[in-house]
């Protein structure tokens, strides 16, 4: 097995359905410590709530009220389990549809609702 940054190598990369639709970027690692050991990698989050947890008020503030008022998971990220992650290269594709994701409801309901409104985009 070849060592990987997560850092580097996941956190804020583009996530790919295994049907090829895009569903986000990867916006939090999460980590298992049990006992005195080592902490376990246990999967990744994406959605719009878990980039918000890194930021300051108000964008922290307003990144949530977007994300209870939309519908998504009611202001919780959308967590994949490690063990469903099947590549990491250039994205990180998981074996999960697309339609299955909550994450790609937000990257859709940013895209209508901000994105598309700014002039030129």
């Amino acid at each position: 097995m070849t060592p990987i940054s997560l850092v580097r190598d996941v956190l804020d990369q583009q996530l790919v359905a295994r049907d090829g639709v895009r569903i986000g970027k990867v916006d939090d690692i999460v980590l298992t410590v049990r006992g005195e050991g080592p902490p376990e990698l246990a999967g990744i989050e994406c959605g719009g709530i878990a980039p918000a947890r890194r930021l300051e008020w108000p964008l922290r503030g307003l990144l949530i009220w977007m994300s209870r008022r939309w519908g998504v998971r009611h202001g919780e990220p959308f967590r994949i389990p490690w063990h469903l992650v099947r590549d990491i290269g250039p994205d990180v594709d998981v074996d999960i549809a697309h339609e299955d994701t909550p994450a790609w409801t937000w990257e859709r309901r940013v895209l209508d609702h901000v994105i598309g409104r700014i002039p030129g985009a």
